[in-house]
Parts: C-alpha cells; sequence; structure tokens
C-alpha cells in the first residue's frame, strides 16, 4: 500500500517524538515471521512500554537523519523491526531475547543505548542484565534475608543464653 506524503510526514513526526524520549532502540531483521506472531510480540510491547513498529527503510533514514541515531542507517536494509524502549533501556532486548528462544528466523542487526552503537553479539550478554523492577524485587529479597537470617541469630542468642542460665 502506498503512502501519501502527508502520511509518510505524520509518519515521520510521530516517530521522531518517541525518539526523543526513548532510551534505547533495537534495530532487527524480521523476514519471515508470520503475522500471529507480530500480533501477540506487539501486545508484549505495549504491556512493556515498548514502542514497536515496522517502516519502510527509506521512512527510517529520514526519522534518524539529523537525531544521534544517524549511525544505523546502515542497518536499515530489508524488512526492518525498529523497537524503541521508553521506561527501561534494557526491556526491548528482553523482549528481542525472549523471541528469539522461539522465532529462529528473527536477526537482531544492531541497538543503541547510551550514545553507543552496540553490534548484535553484544546484544545477547546485554540481555542477560536484569532490567530495573527486577533488580528492585532481587534487592528487596536480599534486604528480607539479611533481616530475617538477622532475626534468627538474635533469637538463637537468647535460646542459648537461657540454656546456660538454666544448667
Amino acid at each position: 500500500m502506498r503512502l501519501s506524503i502527508f502520511d509518510k510526514k505524520s509518519i515521520i513526526l510521530e516517530i521522531k517524538k518517541i525518539i526523543d524520549c526513548s532510551l534505547s532502540i533495537v534495530v532487527a531483521d524480521i523476514s519471515g515471521i508470520k503475522v500471529n506472531v507480530m500480533t501477540y510480540w506487539r501486545k508484549l510491547a505495549r504491556e512493556n512500554n515498548i514502542y514497536l513498529r515496522v517502516l519502510r527503510n527509506n521512512l527510517l533514514f529520514r526519522i534518524v537523519q539529523g537525531t544521534k541515531y544517524e549511525c544505523l542507517k546502515k542497518k536499515f536494509i530489508g524488512p526492518t523491526i525498529v523497537a524503541f524502549s521508553l521506561k527501561c533501556p534494557l526491556d526491548s532486548i528482553k523482549l528481542f531475547k525472549k523471541f528469539l528462544d522461539e522465532e529462529k528466523k528473527l536477526k537482531i542487526k544492531c541497538l543503541f543505548y547510551d550514545d553507543k552503537y552496540l553490534p548484535s553479539k553484544e546484544i545477547y550478554s546485554l540481555s542477560k542484565f536484569p532490567s530495573y523492577n527486577e533488580a528492585i524485587i532481587l534487592i528487596l529479597f536480599i534486604l528480607k534475608e539479611i533481616s530475617i537470617f538477622s532475626f534468627i541469630k538474635v533469637l538463637l542468642n537468647i535460646y542459648y543464653v537461657k540454656n546456660k542460665n538454666i544448667n
């Protein structure tokens, strides 16, 4: 389906606004992915505050032109999907990693995060880091374990002191 110039300009403006507030961008090749998988993927992306969009390469060239993401132009070849993380920079990487395990046809091309361009080889190691919410849960769990352990230690000390006084 052909887009009118007005439609193209509105898409470019919409995505430029998203680029301004995005924390990271992941670019991937989606050739061979079925529509029902993409629909499910889009639903998960919306739930995780990720803006996921399949765009024509010419539009992507114009969108990133003059932004800090201009170095990604070389990667806009073939059917391209772009994911913009809006809350946590690792969210889109984790979403792609989840689908990589299920869909072998998906190929991550690159990631732009923290003003750095990362090729696909380095992205897989980043997907193992906890997201913000996961890190908070881990810290709370550790604090809980420490406090329970300390409480049990105090109770055991009281028990030993009472038993020494009895004997």
